[in-house]
C-alpha cells in the first residue's frame, strides 16, 4: 500500500499485522491525532491508498478496519526524512498502542517546540522580518528568481511575476561543492543552511537513539573540512559527546568525532601558532584530526558524514548572464558595479575582489559582506545624486574568531591573539555587534540572548 504526501511524493508501507478490531479502534484515535500533527508539519492531506482523507473528521471505525494497512510508527520513519520528526522504534508486527502513539505525538510536538527554541537563538522568522522592515519602506518578496532581462530591466520569478529595477544587487553567496566524489552528493550532510544544521541534528539524534536501544555498538561522526566552519562543528559535538559521557549516557570510547583535511593543517587562515592551539584544543576533546587526507568517496555504512569541504559560485549567475572569472565569481570594479553592465552591483561571498596591494581575494567573512553592503547602498544613492561612485579599499588583515566548544574560542585580530575563555567573550561581542547592524536594537538584543541560551546548553 501507500500513503501519499501532498508534495507528490508517495511512501510505500508495508501492512502490519491486523490487530484485534477493539484494540484498533483506541489505536485509531491516536493514530488520527499524531496524523494531524504531520498533516501541520508537512502542510499537506494524508490519504490512503483511494484517495480518503485520514483525518478531517473521519469515523475512527473506519480507520479501524482499515488498520491492517497501516503502521503508524513505519510510517513515521519512513518520513522521517522529511519530517526531521523524532521517532520511536517499534518492532515491524507490533501495532502501536494508544500509549505509544500519544508518546510519539507528545515527542513529535517536544521537537517541534525545541526547534523553534534553537531558531530564535539563530534566525530571524520571515513574518518577523517583514514587519520590521516596512518602517523603512522595503517590501520583502520571498520568491525564486527564474531570470533576469536586462534589457528590460526586469527580474522574473519563478512564480511568473516581473520586478523592474532601475538599480539591481546581486547577493546571492555561494553553493555547497561536491567536487565529484562519490557519495558525497548521496550520502553526506551539507553545513550551509539552517535545515542543514536541523538535519544533522536528528540524523545524530537518531544514532544516539539506536545506541540507546542496542542497535548500534558504536557512534562515528566524520567532518570532511577543516576550514572554521568544520573546526567549529567537530569541536562542539565532540564536546557534546564528552558531556553525554560524564552524564553516563554514552560509555566513554563509543562516540567519535574525526576530522579530514586534504592541506596541510586546518585553519590555514590562521598563524602556525593559533592553528598548534587549535589542534591542542581539538585533541583534548577527543577529535581525530586527519591533515594531508583526501576522501575519495562516501559510503551509506551507518557512519555521519559532514561535508564542509568547500564552496562553489552560485550556479543560476551564469544562466542570469553576469560576466563571470574563470572560478564562475561575478565580476566587479572597486565600487561594486558588475563589469559591462549598467546599475548592476554585486557583493558578498559571490564576487571577487582582490586587495589592491596583496592581490588577495577578499575572505568569505559576514563582516566583509557588512562592509561591502555599506559601499554598495553609498554608490546606489550617489547614482540618483548624479555624484560620482565611492571606491572601497579593504582591509589587509579582519579579525577572524572560531569557537571551539565550551567558552572557548581562538581569535586573530591581527596584532593580537586570544585563545581560551577571552576568545570567546570577543566573539560574542562580534555576534552582538553584527546583530545591530543589521536589526533594531530589541531585536539584535532578543536573538544574540536566545542564541546565547541555546550554545550554553550544549555545554
Amino acid at each position: 500500500k501507500s500513503v501519499s504526501v501532498s508534495s507528490g511524493n508517495e511512501v510505500s508501507i508495508t501492512p502490519a499485522r491486523a490487530p484485534p478490531i477493539a484494540s484498533a479502534y483506541e489505536s485509531a484515535n491516536a493514530f488520527v491525532a499524531f496524523a494531524e500533527e504531520i498533516e501541520k508539519s508537512i502542510g499537506g492531506k494524508l490519504t490512503d491508498e483511494d484517495g480518503t482523507p485520514l483525518t478531517g473528521g473521519q469515523d475512527p471505525k473506519y480507520i479501524a478496519e482499515k488498520a491492517q494497512t497501516f503502521n503508524l510508527s513505519r510510517l513515521l520513519n519512513r518520513l522521517d526524512a522529511g519530517l526531521h520528526a523524532e521517532v520511536k522504534k517499534v518492532h515491524k508486527n507490533q501495532w502501536p498502542s494508544v500509549e505509544e502513539a500519544l508518546d510519539l505525538r507528545d515527542r513529535r510536538l517536544n521537537s517541534m517546540k525545541r526547534g523553534d527554541e534553537l531558531r530564535s537563538g539563530v534566525c530571524v522568522r520571515f513574518d518577523s522580518y517583514v514587519n520590521i522592515v516596512k518602517k523603512k519602506n522595503i517590501r520583502f518578496c520571498r520568491a525564486e528568481v527564474a531570470g533576469i532581462d536586462w534589457e528590460e530591466k526586469t527580474v522574473r520569478l519563478a512564480s511568473g511575476e516581473a520586478l523592474p529595477y532601475d538599480d539591481l544587487v546581486v547577493a546571492v553567496g555561494v553553493e555547497t561543492a561536491d567536487y565529484g566524489i562519490p557519495g558525497v552528493k548521496e550520502y553526506a550532510l551539507p553545513m550551509k543552511t539552517l535545515k542543514d544544521g536541523f538535519h544533522i541534528r536528528e540524523r545524530i539524534h537518531g544514532m544516539l537513539e539506536a545506541y540507546e536501544n542496542g542497535d548500534r555498538k558504536r557512534i562515528s561522526i566524520v567532518v570532511a573540512g577543516g576550514g572554521a566552519t568544520g573546526v567549529e562543528f567537530a569541536a562542539e559535538t565532540a564536546n557534546f559527546f564528552r558531556r553525554l559521557e560524564r552524564d553516563g549516557v554514552v560509555k566513554t570510547g563509543d562516540a567519535d568525532v574525526s576530522l579530514v583535511e586534504g592541506g596541510a593543517d586546518v585553519l590555514m587562515m590562521f598563524s602556525p601558532a593559533l592553528r598548534a592551539k587549535a589542534r591542542a584544543r581539538l585533541a583534548s576533546l577527543g577529535v581525530t584530526v586527519k591533515t594531508g587526507t583526501k576522501l575519495t568517496e562516501v559510503k551509506d555504512d551507518g557512519t555521519v558524514v559532514v561535508w564542509t569541504a568547500g564552496v562553489r559560485p552560485f550556479g543560476a549567475m551564469k544562466d542570469w548572464g553576469l560576466p563571470l572569472d574563470e572560478r564562475g565569481y561575478a565580476k566587479v570594479d572597486k565600487a561594486f558595479a558588475v563589469e559591462g553592465m549598467k546599475n548592476v552591483h554585486a557583493l558578498g561571498d559571490c564576487v571577487t575582489f582582490l586587495h589592491q596591494k596583496t592581490k588577495a581575494r577578499v575572505p568569505a567573512l559576514a563582516q566583509a559582506a557588512v562592509k561591502e553592503a555599506g559601499v554598495v547602498a553609498e554608490n546606489i544613492a550617489r547614482h540618483l545624486e548624479r555624484k560620482l561612485p565611492m571606491s572601497w579599499n579593504p582591509p589587509e588583515r579582519w579579525i577572524t574568531v572560531v569557537p571551539m566548544g565550551g567558552a572557548y574560542a581562538i581569535a586573530d585580530f591581527g596584532w593580537m591573539r586570544l585563545c581560551g575563555m577571552p576568545g570567546y567573550f570577543v566573539r560574542k561581542l562580534a555576534d552582538l555587534s553584527y546583530f545591530l547592524s543589521i536589526l533594531p536594537p530589541r531585536e539584535a538584543w532578543k536573538i544574540w540572548v536566545d542564541g546565547s541560551k541555546v550554545y550554553d546548553k550544549n555545554d
